[in-house]
């Protein structure tokens, strides 16, 4: 298993939902003026623990930031995703008290269509629509 260094953070996810999270990376000023996008984000990594109604996920950031790590915290459940934000700061993680749920009836299509199965993989990097 490769060793990985720097902060760690624990989170509980109930049964049928999968947590992933996405550190959000500031671009440097001179990439930018090169073309690069002024954000990237980043895939955390994690090791997973399951349980018996639950799955114990502690989610590993690489390189701390003193000014503190900008999260992205997406929990797809069977039929919605939940969105959220938060700051991995000094010992903290600091998680914003109103997420925001994202139901998928639909999907932007030229065409009127209604979508009625939304899968995908558990590494998320593949999604399958079927309508």
């Amino acid at each position: 298993m490769e060793s990985l260094q720097g902060k760690h953070f624990s989170i509980t996810d109930p049964k049928n939902v999968n947590t992933v999270i996405y550190q959000v990376n500031k671009t440097e000023k001179d990439e930018v003026l090169n073309g690069a996008p002024k954000f990237t984000i980043e895939r955390l990594e994690y090791s997973e623990e399951l349980r018996e109604n639950a799955s114990r996920k502690t989610f590993f950031v690489d390189e701390p930031k003193e000014e503190g790590n900008h999260l992205v915290i997406l929990s797809f459940a069977e039929n919605r995703v939940v969105v959220n934000m938060g700051i991995l700061q000094d010992d903290k993680l600091k998680i914003s008290k109103k997420p925001m749920p994202v139901k998928f009836d639909t999907l932007y299509s030229e065409d009127d269509k209604v979508f009625k199965e939304f899968k995908y993989t558990p590494n998320l990097r593949k999604t399958n629509i079927y309508y």
